[in-house]
């Protein structure tokens, strides 16, 4: 139910959306073509650096309005992680973020089976989803990536598909080249997304 709503949502605002982002932010999508044709048999894991409260936004609106990647569902925290904060407490983690897409992972779980299920499922669907191993927003300097990012690889066998967000007052989001783990750790799996903020990859 929650996948049709969240294709209707981001379908609604694709349009208004790309208008938006384009004279807000100059934004544009480079490397678009490693998304034609690919194959998702096990879903489509897309790993990103996060910046900004924004970035959900940048990555979603990377998907072509035919895409048949779409929508773009991602891992969020619990509602209860945001009481912190003042307006965000309201709409982060709950309802709001389900139909767009976006479901929990649960912390203090000592089994990404469980704290991750709800992700593990959607990629066995042959769906995608967006995660941000770097666990939280890193303006600067990137942060130490968490162990959830290779579990979800590893055990789904999904396509990975790294993603760099750069720039500030033009931002430019970098699609590389899609590949599969063979085990690879989580500061492997972010070695991907790193390189490609480098523009080595």
């Amino acid at each position: 139910m929650y996948y049709i709503i969240a294709w209707i949502l981001q379908s609604l605002l694709w349009i208004p959306g790309q208008i938006m982002l384009k004279l807000v932010f100059r934004y544009r999508v480079v490397g678009l073509e490693h998304l034609a044709n690919i194959d998702t048999k096990n879903g489509v894991l897309f790993v990103s650096n996060h910046r900004s409260q924004v970035d959900p936004v940048f990555v979603a609106a990377i998907l072509p309005f035919f895409s048949n990647l779409r929508p773009m569902h991602f891992i969020s925290l619990e509602k209860k992680e945001y009481a912190h904060i003042p307006v965000g407490r309201h709409i982060y983690g709950g309802f709001l973020f389900k139909i767009f897409g976006s479901y929990p992972v649960y912390r203090g779980v000592k089994d990404y089976g469980v704290s991750l299920r709800h992700h593990i499922k959607l990629l066995g669907e042959g769906k995608s989803v967006c995660i941000f191993p770097e666990g939280g927003i890193r303006p600067e300097s990137r942060g130490k990536p968490r162990p959830g990012v290779a579990y979800l690889a590893n055990t789904t066998n999904a396509l990975v598909v790294p993603l760099a967000m750069t720039g500030e007052k033009e931002i430019e989001v970098r699609i590389g080249k899609p590949f599969r783990t063979n085990g690879e750790n989580e500061f492997a799996i972010m070695d991907h997304v790193t390189r490609l903020a480098e523009h080595v990859a």
